[in-house]
């Protein structure tokens, strides 16, 4: 499972060390230092498209910039928790990229919504048996919201590999780790932890959006050390 983590972009030299790929929040590419970051970078690089930060970025300007940038892989629009929506999204997604002649330019991930299991399995077989995705993206706050279980249920119903979008306990870590089809992972949560000076701590968890990287300027050198521990912490599991 390779690692992608979130940091203030102050910091994102000093921790490119640690990133497996880069997973590009693409809401936040109007920032000069985030945008030359990933430019200059030759790591794999997966879009989002900002639906976990209540952003919308546009296929349109996904493919757009995808290209300025050398994306990889782009995250197709969803709505969080909303079946019908991200459905709709999707197929008008996909009509757009054969607009735009990029189906065959790269590859495209479909994240899975819904407000019950039977909803996130009826998207999971719609979008793959589309033929248009190769990666499907599983969202933290289902973790959250109805733990574990529910994510061996869709990732053992995919032929396809996953992407696990955030990480939502570290018992998903531990359960999917060598799962062969559980390719990566991107979170924040190291950075959430040490902004609050704090390890990772298996008994909580910060509040998800209530820390916002875009508007970290500073962090002290303990918490500087705090991040790499957490990182480092997190791949050992």
């Amino acid at each position: 499972m390779r690692w992608s983590f979130e940091v203030p972009f102050n910091y994102l030299q000093m921790f490119d060390k640690y990133q497996d790929y880069l997973f590009v929040l693409s809401q936040y590419l109007d920032d000069k230092r985030y945008y030359e970051y990933v430019k200059s970078s030759n790591k794999l690089k997966i879009f989002d498209n900002g639906a976990n930060e209540s952003e919308y970025v546009s296929i349109n300007k996904l493919i757009k910039v995808g290209r300025e940038l050398g994306a990889n892989i782009i995250v197709i629009p969803d709505k969080q928790f909303d079946y019908l929506i991200t459905r709709r999204m999707f197929i008008n997604s996909i009509e757009l990229i054969k607009n735009l002649n990029a189906l065959d330019e790269f590859q495209y991930m479909g994240v899975v919504q819904g407000k019950n299991i039977e909803e996130l399995l009826e998207i999971e077989n719609e979008m793959i048996n589309s033929g248009y995705i190769s990666y499907l993206g599983l969202p933290f706050k289902y973790v959250l919201e109805w733990g574990e279980e529910i994510i061996d249920k869709i990732v053992n119903s995919s032929p396809i590999p996953i992407h696990f979008l955030g990480l939502g306990t570290l018992k998903q870590v531990e359960t999917f780790k060598d799962h062969p089809l559980v390719s990566t992972i991107d979170t924040s949560l190291p950075t959430n932890y040490a902004y609050l000076n704090s390890k990772i701590d298996k008994y909580y968890r910060p509040s998800p959006g209530k820390i916002k990287l875009a508007s970290i300027e500073y962090l002290s050198e303990k918490q500087l050390d705090l991040i790499r521990q957490n990182i480092e912490d997190l791949k050992g599991l």
